[in-house]
């Protein structure tokens, strides 16, 4: 379990990055994602049980911390996060209430 808890929390480090780099990009965060389910948990974790399945998953969270210790030593203090519009919307400019 504690293989799986910081894998998740390296791995939302990563996607975090991979959304904010590419202008955030639903579409390719969601490619991220899908490739991880298919190929981790549909393929390789399948063949694998007892020990060996507890080291895979080691071997799995060492990778995800490998990634995000190198984006979070590459982007260093370039990391951002979402950035809320400078001004806020005006009246007008939502959706309209007109008719509820």
């Amino acid at each position: 379990m504690p293989a799986f808890l910081l894998s998740v929390f390296a791995g939302s480090i990563v996607t975090a990055w991979l959304f904010n780099s590419t202008g955030q990009s639903v579409f390719i965060t969601m490619l991220l994602h899908a490739e991880i389910n298919a190929i981790g948990a549909g393929y390789v974790f399948r063949f694998f049980t007892g020990p060996d399945y507890s080291r895979l998953w080691w071997i799995y969270t060492g990778l995800w911390v490998a990634g995000a210790v190198l984006i979070a030593w590459r982007a260093g203090p370039a990391l951002q996060g979402f950035s809320w519009p400078a001004t806020p919307p005006g009246p007008g400019t939502g959706p309209s209430m007109a008719g509820r």
